[in-house]
C-alpha cells in the first residue's frame, strides 16, 4: 500500500476488512463499500455497510 497505514480488522467468522488510514479517517483497502469516518470523543467510529467499527483517533493534533 505505498507506506500506508493499514488496519486489519479480524470477525469472528474468519471474514475481515483492510482500512487505509488518513487524515481525515478511513478508507476501505479491500475493495468493499465505501468507509463513512465520523470523530467523536477521541474516537474514530467507521461505518461500513451495516458494521460500525470504534477505533482509535489516527489523525495528528
Amino acid at each position: 500500500m505505498g507506506g500506508a497505514n493499514v488496519l486489519v480488522i479480524r470477525h469472528p467468522d474468519g471474514g475481515f476488512r483492510r482500512l487505509i488510514a488518513g487524515p481525515k479517517g478511513f478508507q476501505t483497502a479491500d475493495g468493499s463499500a465505501e468507509a463513512q469516518t465520523e470523530f467523536r470523543n477521541g474516537r474514530a467510529f467507521v461505518t461500513i455497510d451495516n458494521a460500525t467499527y470504534s477505533l482509535p483517533d489516527t489523525r495528528q493534533p
